[in-house]
């Protein structure tokens, strides 16, 4: 996800691979909402040192 000016998400499969789908949008709501959806990731994710630890 890129968040300069402009929002762009990239969508990913189950498996880990970039799929052909995005979303694009210069609207300030979109730039906004695409922060709110980072900040949400982020604070769930986790380092892929630990998760690989738990395997």
């Amino acid at each position: 996800m890129l968040l300069t000016g402009f929002f762009c998400y990239l969508f990913w499969t189950k498996k880990g691979r970039l799929t052909t789908k995005f979303l694009i949008s210069f609207e300030p709501a979109a730039l906004e909402w695409g922060e709110e959806l980072f900040v949400y990731y982020k604070e769930r994710s986790k380092p892929i040192i630990e998760s690989l630890s738990t395997l």
